[in-house]
């Protein structure tokens, strides 16, 4: 800094005004630059090393050489000289043309600084320039300036929006509800409405008022084509209350019928349900003409950007066992929100990479973006979308062995003071099925995971059903489910729903080359997790047979596949051996016992008598040549690979061109 100073000691009164101009407007375009100085002041300033130019497209844009003179000048403005100079860079652009969107917002801004001059109708448009750059809090400055400018609703409107995505939502929902009291046309009473419905669901968790405040509106519009608004909202409303199923038929008709923003909105609620009813097809169609909808959408921007539907596919990709591309569709879009400056989108990306990477096996990598995801909404006060990004991530810690982080995070999600959304309601109880597993009680888990299988098929979450219902049988419960499994998966599309039928029908009936088989599959779309479990039954198999080599071939299969999978921690995995001598009932005693719990414990737990236990650890103690209770963790944990060690082996922003 001090040698900055010395380079800028010298200069001239004017040479340090023009070189403060374009510190506070850079870049300056040649014409701009000639209305506010004599040209050859910037050629001598450029020929001293302190400017310097280039052409942008036909433009010729001067700036300054390094971006510490810029530091430099700005720390050293007086509030009076900064001021006088913004509104002298408000008059050359304005003066100039103004032809370009972000001339708008310099202007806007520039007048904002200057306290002069500020036109209502210029400050309104430069708060939508700022908002589609995400500049939500600049975008909340110029629109509360267009207001004091004159402009009445339209800026009221943008500044209470502005507020709500900065997580300000109950002064939003204050200026929104007088703002509705005060609408004179059907634009506004609709405009005002639909962003109290999403703010109160979104920010606040009143989803029956959110529902009221639609009643009440739809009452006094006549126009369908807010009308149609507002049933799309309803969609996104029901998506949570009452599922995917439901909102899939209330947005049916909106999607078929309306254009323009209630379209979209409809779509993208419908493609919500839809990918988790498996209907991989429709989502990819419906999200199409969605994404139509939002780019041709005037006015007032939407409170999702279009980019929005590629979370959906994405969801609809991990379903039907896509997996590759479901990562490739989440790490692009998850660079673009980076790139946007979008903490909502960053967030949402966050999320979905979470996912995919789970279902990948790739656990820690998992946790860091949904540990990003999660800091992201707890900023910004986005309570339903903490909850969902909870759910993914408890579980990957759960699994990968970091029982303490997911019940942590399990008891953040439990006080979260808003009902719960019923559109992933199964992720999260699942969540807790499989601490429950890390925890050593499987009959817990076993409980749990039922619950969530029945509450997915009650709601139309078919993938949420059929993910439970594998998990169920991953955790010794296969006989039971099976038939359950086949029926409710026959309504999903893509690979992953019948692989795992063929995982759960293997395990059942104990075939090892229906095993082998179904982990190659696993393997191939990438679920490495699914395919070391399967090929650790095979090797279990393979030894109850009494076929060593086949076995032996599988458990370095296991090893290979393990060692992708970041020490994941499931039944399956552990203790190969000792599966291969002992019963289910047996494993299910002996898993408790190692978790610390007493024989009396046990017994009241799985409503058995005292001395059942007591026979059913005896034979454990003798099957795995253990002298008792201390051994058994080590013997049922055993694995046929050295756990994960590195964390986190490659950058996280290498996701999207390795496609790991």
């Amino acid at each position: 800094m001090e040698l900055v100073e010395t380079r800028l000691s010298g200069l001239t009164d004017p040479q340090r005004w023009l070189l403060e101009v374009v510190a506070l407007g850079e870049p300056l375009g040649s014409a701009e630059l000639r209305s506010l100085a004599d040209v050859t002041l910037a050629e001598a300033l450029e020929r001293h090393g302190l400017l310097a130019s280039r052409v942008s497209g036909r433009r010729l844009e001067v700036h300054l050489a390094h971006p510490l003179y810029g530091e430099v000048l700005r720390a050293r403005l007086t509030p009076l000289r900064g001021r006088s100079i913004a509104s002298s860079l408000a008059r050359a652009v304005e003066a100039t043309g103004a032809r370009r969107r972000e001339d708008t917002l310099r202007v806007g801004t520039w007048q904002l600084e200057s306290g002069e001059g500020r036109r209502g109708d210029l400050m309104l448009t430069a708060a939508g320039v700022a908002r589609q750059r995400y500049d939500f809090a600049l975008a909340e400055r110029l629109a509360r300036a267009a207001v004091e400018a004159g402009i009445g609703f339209e800026g009221l409107f943008c500044a209470a929006q502005m507020a709500g995505f900065q997580g300000r939502v109950v002064d939003a929902e204050i200026e929104l509800a007088a703002i509705a009291a005060e609408a004179g046309t059907d634009i506004q009473r609709g405009l005002a409405a639909v962003t109290r419905m999403d703010n109160l669901q979104y920010g606040l968790g009143r989803w029956e008022e959110a529902l009221r405040v639609g009643e009440e509106a739809e009452a006094q519009i006549a126009d369908p084509t807010w009308r149609y608004e507002i049933a799309a909202r309803r969609a996104a409303i029901l998506v949570r209350t009452e599922g995917p199923r439901a909102a899939v038929e209330a947005a049916e008709p909106v999607c078929r019928e309306a254009e323009g923003r209630a379209k979209a909105w409809a779509c993208l609620f419908s493609v919500v349900g839809l990918s988790r009813m498996g209907r991989v097809a429709d989502v990819f169609e419906i999200s199409s003409h969605g994404y139509d909808a939002a780019r041709a959408v005037t006015g007032p921007p939407l409170h999702w950007p279009p980019e929005i539907f590629a979370s959906m596919r994405c969801e609809a990709l991990i379903h039907a066992g896509r997996l590759t591309d479901a990562e490739v569709v989440a790490a692009e879009e998850y660079q673009r929100a980076l790139a946007d400056g979008s903490e909502e989108m960053r967030g949402v990306y966050a999320w979905f990479l979470s996912k995919v990477l789970a279902h990948r096996g790739r656990l820690h990598l998992a946790a860091e973006y949904g540990y990003e995801g999660a800091a992201v909404f707890r900023q910004l006060d986005r309570r339903p979308f903490l909850a969902h990004v909870i759910g993914v991530l408890a579980g990957a810690l759960a699994i990968s062995g970091r029982h303490d982080e997911a019940a942590e995070l399990l008891a953040e999600s439990e006080a979260i003071d808003m009902p719960p959304a019923e559109v992933y309601a199964v992720e999260t109880l699942q969540a807790r099925a499989w601490l429950a597993v890390a925890e050593g009680d499987i009959p817990r888990a076993q409980v749990i995971l039922d619950e969530a299988a029945r509450r997915g098929e009650r709601t139309g979450d078919v993938a949420g059903q059929v993910s439970a219902l594998h998990d169920l049988a991953r955790i010794g419960t296969g006989r039971d489910v099976a038939d359950r499994l086949s029926d409710a998966a026959r309504s999903m599309e893509g690979e992953l729903p019948a692989a795992r039928v063929d995982h759960v029908r293997a395990l059942v009936a104990n075939d090892p080359a229906g095993l082998e088989r179904v982990a190659t599959v696993f393997e191939t779309m990438g679920a490495d997790v699914f395919a070391a479990e399967a090929a650790a039954s095979a090797a279990v198999a393979w030894r109850r047979l009494g076929r060593p080599r086949e076995a032996a071939a599988a458990e370095r299969r296991v090893g290979i596949l393990s060692a992708r999978c970041d020490g994941a921690q499931t039944p399956a995995l552990g203790g190969i051996a000792a599966r291969a001598v002992i019963t289910s009932a047996e494993q299910q005693v002996a898993r408790l016992a190692a978790a610390g719990r007493s024989n009396k414990q046990i017994a009241e737990e799985l409503v058995l008598s005292l001395r059942t236990v007591e026979n059913y650890l005896h034979r454990v103690y003798e099957k795995l040549g253990i002298p008792g209770r201390a051994d058994l963790a080590a013997a049922l944990k055993e694995q046929a690979t050295p756990p994960f060690t590195d964390p986190i082996t490659e950058p996280r922003r290498q996701l999207a061109s390795t496609g790991r």
